[in-house]
C-alpha cells in the first residue's frame, strides 16, 4: 500500500472516533451582504482538532466524511 493510502486509511479511522472523543466542532462563519454590509446570515462549519496533527484542514476531513460515509 502506498504512503497516502496509509495516510487516509489512518485518517478516515480517526474521523470514525473523532465524535466520541469529542474532537469536532462547530465554528460560524458570518454571511454578509457587500452592498450594505451587514449580515444576512451564517454558515456552521464542523471543524475537527485531532490531538497529534492539530486542525484538520476542511477539504481533508470533508473529503473523509464523503468516503467515510
Amino acid at each position: 500500500m502506498n504512503a497516502q493510502a496509509v495516510e487516509r486509511l489512518n485518517l478516515e479511522n480517526n474521523l470514525r472516533t473523532a465524535l466520541d472523543k469529542k474532537e469536532l466542532f462547530l465554528m460560524y462563519q458570518p454571511q454578509m451582504d457587500i452592498k450594505s454590509r451587514k449580515i444576512v446570515g451564517v454558515e456552521a462549519l464542523l471543524r475537527w482538532q485531532h490531538p497529534e496533527m492539530g486542525l484538520v484542514p476542511p477539504m481533508n476531513s470533508s473529503e473523509l466524511r464523503k468516503a467515510a460515509g
